[in-house]
């Protein structure tokens, strides 16, 4: 049996950055010439994953910055 939890609701913030982090893994792939994720090797799946995250992250510290005062 499942145990179903609740959604996880991101903010506009996280939203946005995931949404960045979308962008360059899929940037990636088109490089790649690869739509199906299925087809990519364990080594393809752990760069699209680590750009995936670098590009979330990247995009948060961004959005950080932008909102320090000094």
């Amino acid at each position: 049996m499942v145990a179903h939890r609740r959604k996880i609701e991101l903010t506009r913030d996280e939203a946005a950055a995931a949404l960045a982090g979308g962008k360059v893994a899929g940037a990636w792939l088109d490089a790649l010439g690869r739509t199906d994720l299925r087809q990519l090797s364990r080594v393809e799946w752990a760069e699209f994953c680590e750009r995936l995250t670098r590009g979330y992250l990247e995009d948060l510290q961004s959005q950080a910055d932008a909102q320090v005062p000094f």
